[in-house]
C-alpha cells in the first residue's frame, strides 16, 4: 500500500515524464509570436511542400490552445468508452436523435454531435488559418473563465496537407461511416491494411458554428486510433498569445463572438469545392488505390534528398521492414477477398490489382535503393518482397 507521500512522488514523476514527452514532441517545430510571423511561416511551409511534392493539395488547419500528447486525436479515442460497448457510437447517435439534439443520417448527426462536444471519430479542422490561430490562443469559453486563462502555456496549430477531398453527401463517405457505426463485419473498412486511410470530409453547413469556422473533418476509420503520419502535416508553436489574440480581434474581427454569427453567403466556396472534390464510389478497389497511393508517397518522401542523405543503412533496413509489414497485411487481405461477396471474376481483378500496384511501388523503391546501395558498395534486391 502506497503512503500519501509515495503517491505524491509518483504523481510528480508521471507529470515530469509527460512534460518531457510533450517538449520532445513539439520542440522540433518553429514558433511564432505575432500574426504576421504566423502567416509568413505558413507561406514558407506551403512553398516548401509544393517544391518537395510537386502535386496539388489543400491546406487545412487545427488549433489547440495547449500542447498535449493527445494532440490531433479525435475525442472518441481519448477514453475507453467505445471499447466497453462496440455499439457505443451508434447508441450515442440514437440518443441524440431521440432527444432532438441531432437529426439526419448517421454522418450528419455526427457533425452536429461533434460541435455539441459529444465524442466522435471526427477531428475538427478548418480551411481558415486565422480561425485555427484563434483556437491556438483561446481556451474554450465554456471550460474557462477568461480568454487569458492558458496564456502561460504555448498553443499549437497543425497544418495538414490534403490531397483528396470527400463530400459529406458522397456514397463513399456515408457507406464508410455507416459500416463503422453498425460494426458491419462484412465490410472491408475494418481491414488492418486500411486503418490509416484517413479521409478528409468537406462538411454540410448543418449549423452556424461549422459555417463561420469554415470547418471540415478528418475521419478516422479504424477500431484503434492511428495517428496521421508526420509526412502529412506540419505544426507551428504559438507563443505570445495575448498579443496575437488582440491582433486577431483588432485586424480581422476574429474573437469569441465571431465564432457564432448568422449564416453568410456560401456560393463561391461551394462552387470552388465542387471543382476539386474527389467523390469516388464506395468500393474495395478504391480503398486499395488509396493504400497504394499512401505507399508510393511514403517511398517518395523517404528518398527526398535531405532525408536519404541523413538516413544511413540502418534507416533503409527499417523502411524495408515497413514494406514487409505492408506485404503481410495485403497478403492477409488477399486470403479474405472471397468473404466480401463479389464474384470470382471480380476477385481475380482485385487480386491482380493488389499484386500489380504493390509490385509497381516496390520497383520504385528498388530502383532508388539500388542506386543508394551502389554508392555504399552493397548489392541489393527487393525481389523476395514481391507479392
Amino acid at each position: 500500500m502506497l503512503t500519501e507521500i509515495q503517491k505524491k512522488d509518483y504523481a510528480m514523476e508521471k507529470e515530469t515524464e509527460i512534460k518531457q514527452k510533450i517538449e520532445t514532441k513539439f520542440s522540433k517545430y518553429p514558433y511564432v509570436t505575432s500574426v504576421s510571423d504566423y502567416i509568413r511561416q505558413i507561406n514558407k511551409i506551403r512553398e516548401e511542400y509544393e517544391k518537395k511534392r510537386q502535386e496539388k493539395f489543400t491546406l487545412v488547419y487545427r488549433g489547440e490552445c495547449e500542447q498535449y500528447l493527445t494532440a490531433g486525436m479525435p475525442g472518441l479515442f481519448r477514453n475507453d468508452s467505445y471499447k466497453i460497448n462496440p455499439f457505443y457510437e451508434r447508441n450515442l447517435l440514437y440518443e441524440l436523435s431521440s432527444n432532438r439534439i441531432a437529426k439526419g443520417e448517421f454522418l450528419e448527426e455526427a457533425f452536429e454531435a461533434q460541435h455539441d462536444e459529444y465524442p466522435s471519430r471526427l477531428l475538427d479542422v478548418t480551411y481558415n488559418a486565422l480561425v485555427a490561430l484563434y483556437f491556438a490562443t483561446t481556451p474554450y469559453y465554456k471550460n474557462h473563465k477568461s480568454d487569458s486563462e492558458t496564456d502561460d502555456k504555448d498553443g499549437v496549430v497543425f497544418i495538414y496537407f490534403i490531397k483528396n477531398i470527400y463530400s459529406a453527401s458522397s456514397e463513399c463517405i456515408n457507406k464508410t461511416f455507416d459500416a463503422i457505426i453498425n460494426q458491419d463485419e462484412n465490410q472491408f473498412v475494418f481491414e488492418e491494411a486500411f486503418q490509416e486511410n484517413h479521409k478528409f470530409v468537406d462538411h454540410m453547413k448543418v449549423n452556424q458554428r461549422i459555417a463561420v469556422q469554415q470547418g471540415a473533418f478528418i475521419l478516422f476509420q479504424g477500431r484503434e486510433y492511428k495517428e496521421i503520419p508526420e509526412r502529412k502535416y506540419q505544426a507551428i508553436v504559438i507563443k505570445n498569445k495575448s498579443q496575437i489574440r488582440d491582433e486577431l480581434n483588432n485586424l480581422f474581427g476574429i474573437n469569441t463572438g465571431f465564432i457564432y454569427p448568422e449564416p453568410y453567403n456560401l456560393v463561391s466556396s461551394i462552387t470552388h469545392k465542387a471543382k476539386i472534390a474527389k467523390n469516388t464510389n464506395f468500393s474495395l478497389e478504391n480503398e486499395i488505390h488509396r493504400f497504394m497511393d499512401n505507399m508510393k508517397e511514403e517511398i517518395e518522401c523517404f528518398f527526398d534528398s535531405e532525408n536519404i542523405d541523413n538516413s544511413g543503412i540502418k534507416e533503409v533496413y527499417l523502411f524495408e521492414k515497413q514494406l514487409r509489414e505492408k506485404k503481410r497485411v495485403l497478403s492477409d487481405l488477399l486470403n479474405k477477398i472471397e468473404m466480401y461477396e463479389i464474384d470470382e471474376r471480380k476477385q481475380e481483378e482485385i487480386s491482380n490489382l493488389i499484386k500489380d500496384e504493390f509490385n509497381r511501388n516496390l520497383s520504385l523503391f528498388d530502383i532508388n535503393i539500388q542506386a543508394y546501395f551502389a554508392k555504399e558498395g552493397i548489392e541489393s534486391s527487393m525481389e523476395n518482397l514481391r507479392i
